[in-house]
């Protein structure tokens, strides 16, 4: 069961690999996140990883996309 505090925390997290506090995850950004997960990808696998998590095809990962991204095993 996802909570009100599981996302909390999970919006902390993202705020916190949007360095440009633009709202939203560009690749590379993405790819830090990634990387802390120890996944690393190279740059084919990550514009693949974009358009698979990048639901909307706008170029950037907004919240909502990460958090299905984040939670999609749960």
């Amino acid at each position: 069961m996802i909570t009100s505090d599981t996302i909390k925390e999970i919006r902390k997290i993202f705020h916190s690999y949007d360095k440009n506090h633009n709202g939203v995850l560009s690749a590379g950004e993405l790819n830090r996140f990634c990387k802390s997960m120890n996944t690393y990808f190279t740059k084919s696998e990550l514009r693949m990883a974009m358009e698979i998590i990048d639901k909307d095809n706008d170029g950037h990962v907004n919240f909502q996309e990460f958090i299905q991204f984040v939670l999609e095993d749960e």
